[in-house]
């Protein structure tokens, strides 16, 4: 009986350590759940934040895939601004080097012009003088046949001597419209007018 007890005894100190054993078990499990629980809440409320962040960086990043789209076409626009101005550059040299030319053109139109014009007036005052000059070598050679008319009806008379009276052969010619005078009063007829004078 005492051996039996003994060994209940024995039996019920198991239980007990068993017992208690299971118990802090237990109380440990309890706190690696409450740990756990803890670390889960954590995790998740990191989760939220990363979600967060996920969707703040998904909408920076549309924001920039629409930023760098207007960047590209922006690009584009500049380029085709650049050869537009390459171009109008190369027109405005094109437009400088024709101007030049035209002016060195002007230039040398302007002077032809006043060379000509010079010339123009030149002749001109040559076309006067020659006029003159026949103008009076004609009235000359009209008193000289008038002259010669006069005298040969006083010869007719029997009035006049000739004494001191020019012979009535052709002068000497004093210039080019001198000899023009001993051609036929046809050659010699000169229709030249004020108004052609002054063209």
């Amino acid at each position: 009986m005492r051996s039996q007890a003994e060994r209940t005894a024995h039996d019920l100190m198991k239980l007990q350590e068993a017992v208690k054993l299971a118990a802090d078990d237990n109380e440990q499990l309890k706190r690696s759940h409450e740990k756990m629980h803890v670390e889960l809440l954590e995790h998740r409320q990191q989760e939220k934040l990363m979600s967060s962040e996920n969707e703040v960086m998904h909408s920076d990043n549309v924001h920039l895939r629409k930023h760098i789209a207007v960047l590209e076409l922006r690009t584009k626009e500049f380029e085709g601004l650049k050869f537009e101005s390459r171009k109008l550059a190369e027109d405005r040299d094109l437009l400088q080097c024709e101007l030049e030319e035209s002016r060195r053109l002007m230039d040398i139109v302007k002077q032809q012009s006043e060379e000509a014009w010079k010339t123009l007036e030149n002749e001109r005052e040559l076309r006067r003088t020659l006029q003159r000059q026949l103008h009076d070598q004609t009235d000359e050679r009209d008193r000289w046949t008038r002259m010669a008319s006069l005298r040969m009806e006083v010869d007719e008379d029997g009035e006049f001597d000739g004494a001191g009276f020019v012979p009535e052969g052709p002068m000497e010619p004093k210039s080019l419209f001198d000899e023009l005078q001993t051609s036929s009063p046809h050659d010699r007829q000169v229709d030249v007018t004020d108004e052609q004078l002054a063209l």
